[in-house]
């Protein structure tokens, strides 16, 4: 089974999907290394490279007009409802959460912190959620480095709009910034709501 995307955060996030579904495709870290097309210098570190392979990729992206407003505003609640639709891939799920940052409704810390990209290194444990499926066949430490990644952060399970809200609010609750999350709680309110659409 071919695993898509050019980065090997893509093609990292293609495998630990395939093996949750069951039907992990045989390969090794280093074939999904050697196979991608962005620079692999963080491969090792998974947060790190994730965050490089999504500047890789925001950089390829067309320019976007944000509203002039900064904070939790109508207008920037209302972009990022037109925008961030569905069920997110990767770097999508990543761009949300940083276009909340170029809105200045939330700090570049916070957003680090939030997408268990930054010191902070919060992890979500969901114990609904099955393990790494290990047939024997694939086991390779770097992979599992990975794999672990996904299960335990946020990206792995923040897949839209409300969910990333709900990240944020938890977030920042638990960093103390309470004022914030409530203004981020309401946002998730107007963004579940049948009005918000």
């Amino acid at each position: 089974m071919p695993i898509s995307g050019l980065s090997i955060s893509e093609r990292m996030w293609s495998f630990y999907t395939s093996n949750q579904r069951g039907d992990c495709p045989v390969t090794s870290f280093d074939q999904i290394k050697n196979s991608s097309t962005y620079d692999t210098t963080n491969a090792e570190d998974p947060g790190k490279q994730l965050l490089d392979d999504y500047r890789t990729w925001k950089a390829e992206q067309p320019p976007r007009n944000l509203p002039d407003s900064k904070g939790a505003t109508e207008d920037n609640l209302k972009y990022l409802r037109q925008h961030f639709q569905g069920e997110l891939s990767l770097f999508q799920r990543i761009d949300a959460v940083d276009t909340m940052r170029e809105m200045g409704i939330i700090t570049e810390d916070q957003m680090m912190d939030a997408l268990s990209l930054g010191d902070s290194k919060m992890r979500f444990l969901r114990l609904c959620d099955a393990g790494l499926v290990d047939g024997g066949v694939n086991f390779d430490a770097k992979l599992d480095k990975w794999t672990d990644y996904f299960s335990m952060s946020s990206i792995g399970w923040a897949n839209n709009l409300s969910k990333i809200f709900e990240l944020l609010n938890s977030s920042l609750r638990f960093s103390g910034k309470v004022d914030l999350a409530e203004e981020i709680q309401s946002a998730l309110n107007q963004v579940t709501s049948k009005k918000a659409f």
